[in-house]
């Protein structure tokens, strides 16, 4: 047998294969239902890219407002509570400085590495960019696992963590 790959692709970007082993030979009908299979695959995976991206748009917005403290308590909670997130309880914001210019042009890093830490400290917590910088949102707990979070979430990321109001020691 063989490997047949079908490759999942959409707008000119391959996002991945679906890899079949071919022992005695796929019937046509088989390979016609690969192939749709990888254009479904390729939809939905551009579906939840656009999802993903309106809600970091969101979160980046919600955040900015925060750190601006320029939008109503009321809209910012609405908007908050769209992601899941209650603005009521008591917040910590952190922001993620690096004095390379070019440390934030790639934030994906960044925004896996936070919600790593975030789920593995237990905290509620809402990620974003606000200026081509991370920032988060940490659910006010107790304040060695919100350092631990932080710790974990700014690894070789930045250099200095500047909260609100206070540097976070």
């Amino acid at each position: 047998g063989f490997w047949r790959t079908f490759r999942v692709a959409a707008a000119g970007e391959i996002l991945g294969f679906i890899v079949v082993l071919d022992r005695s030979g796929l019937a046509q009908a088989d390979v016609v239902i690969l192939e749709q299979a990888a254009n479904i695959v390729a939809s939905e995976l551009m579906r939840e890219r656009s999802v993903a991206e309106a809600e970091a748009r969101l979160r980046g917005d919600i955040l900015r407002s925060l750190l601006e403290d320029s939008a109503p308590d009321s809209e910012l909670r609405k908007r908050a509570s769209l992601l899941g997130h209650d603005l009521a309880a008591e917040q910590q914001v952190v922001v993620i400085r690096s004095a390379d210019p070019d440390a934030w042009l790639d934030l994906s890093p960044a925004a896996s590495a936070a919600a790593w830490a975030s789920a593995t400290s237990g905290l509620k917590s809402m990620f974003g960019n606000v200026d081509g910088e991370p920032v988060a949102l940490l659910s006010k707990g107790v304040r060695a696992l919100n350092r631990s979070s932080v710790e974990c979430w700014i690894g070789a990321f930045g250099e200095r963590l500047v909260g609100l109001g206070q540097d976070i020691d």
